[in-house]
Formats: structure tokens, sequence, C-alpha cells
């Protein structure tokens, strides 16, 4: 079967929801090597200094807004989309990013 594509509009690419994504924090060093601890929710809570989403998304905004100031309005991020959840990727490790932007649209619409 050939899959069908999905279009999205211009509205929806200027209204789209960004990830950000901490991969550094996920890993520590034991024996000599680097772990990946990105399953163990203990870990990545305790590394984050036990803060809650919503002051990590208050912190992250606030550097946004920052940001904001120095860039043209059509060119603001207009919104913040924290998870801890692994991006979509080809077997290359390339981030699929009609099939993010296709999930985020989604989970928007059912909340």
């Amino acid at each position: 079967k050939k899959k069908k594509k999905k279009s999205y509009s211009y509205d929806d690419f200027l209204n789209i929801t960004f990830k950000i994504l901490l991969n550094s924090d996920y890993y520590a060093k034991e024996n000599g090597a680097w772990v990946d601890k990105s399953d163990n929710k203990d870990y990545v809570k305790e590394h984050m200094n036990n803060i809650s989403y919503d002051e990590l998304h208050d912190k992250v905004w606030n550097d946004i807004k920052e940001i904001n100031k120095t860039l043209p309005t059509y060119k603001y991020i207009k919104k913040l989309f924290l998870t801890d959840e692994e991006m979509i990727k080809t077997t290359t490790a390339k981030v699929k990013r009609f099939k993010e932007i296709e999930k985020i649209l989604n989970s928007e619409k059912k909340a």
C-alpha cells in the first residue's frame, strides 16, 4: 500500500509546538563508560534537582522570552512543549520532523 501524505497549512506551521530535550542529562559515567539512564525516571528527576514540570517550563520559557526580544516578531517562538519521550527517528538517527509535527498537533487537538 502507498502511504497517503498528510499536508499542513501555513497556520499549522506557525502554531507548531517544539520539543526541547536535555539529552546530555540522561547519561552517567559508570566504570569509565557513559551509560544511558533515560529509562530511569528517578535518576532523571534527581539529576534535574527534583524540579517540577511547571518550574522547568517557566525557566525555559523565560529564556525563550529573552531570545524573542532579539528576533523579529515573525520569528518568535510562540509555544513550548516539554516531553521526556524519545523523538521519532529514522534508522540513521535523523528526526522525522513531519511525524513529530503530526504527533504534536494530534496531542494538542486532544487537549
